[in-house]
């Protein structure tokens, strides 16, 4: 799903040409701010605290300034860009197994279709296990590579709970080559 989502993304969102300079992925700081951007949205997720509750989301964004404080411009245009881009596949592969769960996966009949379909029997694992990878890796440098996935998914989670009306707007927005 994550893979088919990208062949569909130009149609909604046209690729910047970011380009990337350099990224302190083995210094400490950076390593240790990223992991605390993945905690944060991880704890927004799991606790689900209000909207109006304005605690966690400052401390996310405070944590990501700091951390992009001494990046250079492309850097950051280009994280930005790879975070939309893995994070929002990585998003509808963690909604689709959310939305699967809820109904207990598909009907069996598909299984004609091919015998070792698995029907997403096992989606509500799936989706604990995305939700989990929000955290970063214990005992390990937190990368931008890990990140760019779980961070971006998480940031598309929180939209999609908090901005209902946005949301709406983007399912209804019609693709480039639909628009007269």
């Amino acid at each position: 799903m994550h893979e088919c989502f990208h062949v569909f993304q130009p149609n909604y969102h046209e690729r910047a040409d970011s380009s990337w300079g350099e990224l302190p992925e083995l210094d400490a700081d950076y390593s240790a701010l990223l992991g605390l951007e993945s905690r944060i949205l991880h704890e927004m997720i799991v606790n689900r605290p209000s909207q109006n509750d304005s605690v966690l989301i400052s401390m996310f964004v405070a944590t990501r300034e700091e951390r992009r404080r001494n990046l250079a411009r492309d850097v950051v245009l280009a994280e930005n860009e790879d975070e939309f881009s893995e994070g929002t596949a990585s998003y509808i592969q963690t909604r689709l197994s959310e939305m699967l769960s809820r109904i207990g996966g598909l009907a069996l009949p598909l299984r004609a279709v091919d015998s070792q379909f698995c029907c997403f029997s096992e989606a509500g694992a799936d989706y604990n296990q995305m939700i989990f990878r929000i955290l970063p890796p214990q005992d390990m440098v937190t990368t931008f590579m890990h990140a760019k996935y779980n961070i971006g998914m998480a940031e598309c989670r929180l939209l999609t709970d908090w901005c209902p009306a946005g949301r709406a707007s983007w399912d209804r927005k019609e693709s480039p080559s639909t628009k007269s």
